[in-house]
């Protein structure tokens, strides 16, 4: 009982968190706003994600695309606290683009490259593949010089499934 209802409360907790957001990025579009930086199409991000039990960072290389550059597409390399590169890629969408207040959704992988000694010779045995896939949904801040700030939760989708927290701090050229 205890269980659904901390449950019921996290799904009303998150309704109203996205009405909220709503209305303020509604409220802080400006249709007349001419930012210097709507011909860049490159970023580069640095991004840092909680995990459990490990903390995974990556630097993120970033091309924008559309009308508007409200597509986004992101490749990177990474690591853990762990003895893992990770490489990290995503697809996502940047919302209310008439304003430096943004919404930014997506979807990504991240796959990994792990280096692991076997006991019986010692031998280094090398492990590629998928650690699982993401699901971002962030608060994106572009300065009008060219600065990126993005805070968020990221659906970390694998075994177990996580909700992490995400901090990237970045520039557009």
């Amino acid at each position: 009982m205890v269980k659904r209802n901390a449950l019921s409360f996290a799904k009303a907790g998150a309704v109203v968190f996205l009405l909220l957001a709503g209305v303020f990025f509604a409220s802080a579009q400006d249709p007349h706003i001419e930012k210097s930086y709507n011909k860049s199409r490159f970023s580069l991000t640095l991004t840092h994600t909680p995990l459990i039990p490990h903390e995974l960072y990556s630097a993120n290389l970033g091309i924008s695309l559309g009308r508007h550059r409200e597509w986004q597409i992101y490749a990177g390399i990474g690591g853990e606290t762990a003895p893992i590169v990770t490489f990290p890629i995503s697809f996502s969408y940047v919302f209310f683009m008439n304003s430096n207040h943004h919404l930014e959704l997506g979807l990504g992988l991240i796959s990994r490259l792990e280096f692991v000694r076997e006991e019986p010779g010692n031998k280094l045995k090398t492990l590629f593949g998928p650690i699982g896939a993401t699901v971002p949904l962030l608060y994106r801040y572009e300065a009008p010089y060219g600065l990126i700030i993005k805070a968020g939760a990221q659906l970390f989708y694998s075994w177990p499934v996580y909700l992490t927290p995400v901090i990237s701090v970045g520039w557009r050229f």
